[in-house]
């Protein structure tokens, strides 16, 4: 049994909750006009695709402004969670792990479809470790609850969350700011250059670094102690806005990662015999050690090792690269109809070291190597608003190749008691190519002036090729090291 602690103390939590409340509100209060009247600032959602106010979408919507997220410095997803009623991410070695209303992947297996979706600038980022690239230089974010397939795609059964980010300013800008928390040590800095280019071309370009020291003791070796969960993350978008044409708007976002993490921030808070089965007996009988309290605080052991000897296993570690590319054209065509084209390409690496078992004792430790690569093209035609109504219409296509390598250590002296001497490997490897084409719309009815049906659909044909190694070994090698 494991327990977290949040890297945001309950205390500012609680201020989160409080400060965000009125985010279920359509409209924000930017500031007092003379004479005490509250300057109001109307709040504009992408949720449908096309621009218009919080208060004309018919769904359950939280939105979160960029001048709020800095506010209270919410620079990560998991952070973001304290600020959204009924939204919760978990940040784990393998990935981070997001639900709403209790909806959500039990597993983090970047083979499956999330079903929490996230959109980046009108992108959907169908794997979880490319979450990394999105969440950053943010002007707002949406949270949308429950299915949002006809816009989003088949990976937003339980709800979306759709981040804006910022774009260039209309005057030449720039910012260097630093900032220190005492507790994990933690070190951000964050330089950005923002404002017009050429004429009718403008550029933003923002790099971010955070490196943290952790805030759990670990106690692994009796003869030194750190603190974990330590890492290094280092983010950058280049942003270009042209408009070749008085109707004719073309963006391109350039986002990177490099984001390193050692340790983890989960416990053991029960140790017993009752507890851990074969295990309790093992510690009772003296074939591994435990020297863990048990005790839901800062410290916690890591991986006991066996009796007489040292656990070589290695610490839990991820290691993730990766890069985005957006391209997204609007033209404006006759008779107010707009046509939209959005073409991405996703890429990563990604490397991961961890226990396989949920018993202090390391019975066994995996290591998981990952490659992905997406290319994605989305064109959707939007029409004006008429007196019946509105449509938007549009067709997808993906295409994207997977390679997945994972090994398994298997530490048979702690598993059979002592017994077998030895240990043993297993190692899979999968390679996986998708193609996907779907075609969605959805039909806004005024069948009077106070009620309007709407009506969406999205129809979704993939194929995938899979290929799958397995092997069983006698011998333990660390295979991906």
């Amino acid at each position: 049994m494991t327990s977290n602690r949040q890297f945001v103390s309950a205390v500012v939590g609680f201020v989160f909750v409080v400060a965000f409340a009125t985010n279920t509100s359509a409209l924000a209060a930017d500031g007092l006009e003379q004479g005490g009247s509250a300057a109001i600032e109307e709040i504009v959602v992408t949720a449908r695709k096309r621009e218009e106010s919080f208060v004309d979408v018919p769904q359950s919507l939280t939105v979160v402004t960029g001048q709020q997220l800095e506010a209270y410095d919410t620079e990560q997803l998991n952070e973001l969670a304290h600020t959204v009623p009924n939204m919760y991410v978990q940040q784990t070695n393998s990935g981070k792990q997001m639900s709403i209303r209790g909806l959500g992947n039990v597993s983090i297996n970047s083979h499956f479809d999330q079903a929490v979706g996230l959109a980046v600038d009108g992108l959907s980022l169908q794997r979880q470790p490319t979450w990394e690239l999105g969440y950053f230089d943010v002007e707002r974010v949406e949270v949308l609850r429950g299915p949002q397939g006809s816009y989003f795609g088949r990976n937003t059964t339980a709800g979306l969350v759709n981040v804006t980010t910022k774009g260039p300013s209309e005057e030449f800008e720039g910012s260097v700011s630093a900032g220190y928390e005492s507790e994990t040590e933690e070190e951000v800095y964050k330089v950005s250059l923002s404002g017009p280019i050429a004429d009718r071309l403008g550029g933003r370009f923002v790099v971010q670094n955070r490196d943290s020291a952790g805030w759990m003791t670990s106690t692994r070796s009796p003869f030194w102690h750190r603190k974990v969960p330590k890492f290094d993350e280092t983010l950058g978008r280049l942003t270009l806005e042209w408009a070749p044409a008085d109707n004719v708007e073309i963006s391109s976002k350039t986002a990177f990662t490099d984001f390193r993490m050692d340790g983890t921030n989960t416990q053991h808070i029960e140790c017993n015999p009752g507890y851990l089965g074969w295990q309790g007996a093992a510690l009772f009988l003296g074939v591994i050690n435990n020297p863990d309290d048990c005790t839901p605080d800062d410290r916690r052991s890591g991986s006991a090792g066996i009796t007489g000897g040292i656990n070589g296993d290695g610490t839990d570690r991820r290691d993730f690269e990766g890069w985005m590319q957006t391209v997204t054209v609007e033209w404006d065509l006759a008779n107010e109809f707009t046509l939209v084209s959005v073409t991405g390409y996703q890429e990563y690496d990604s490397f991961a070291n961890f226990a396989a078992s949920y018993f202090e004792a390391r019975t066994a430790t995996a290591q998981t190597a990952n490659e992905w690569d997406d290319f994605s093209q989305e064109i959707r035609v939007m029409s004006p608003e008429f007196d019946w109504g509105s449509f938007v219409a549009g067709v997808f296509y993906n295409t994207a190749d997977y390679e997945n390598i994972q090994g398994v250590d298997f530490n048979f002296p702690e598993i059979a008691l002592g017994a077998l001497p030895f240990a043993g490997s297993a190692l899979k490897t999968m390679n996986r190519e998708q193609q996907s084409v779907a075609v969605f719309g959805e039909v806004m009815w005024n069948f009077s002036e106070d009620w309007t049906l709407t009506l969406g659909g999205r129809y979704t044909r993939d194929e995938k090729d899979i290929h799958i190694f397995q092997t069983l070994n006698p011998v333990k090698f660390g295979w991906l090291n």
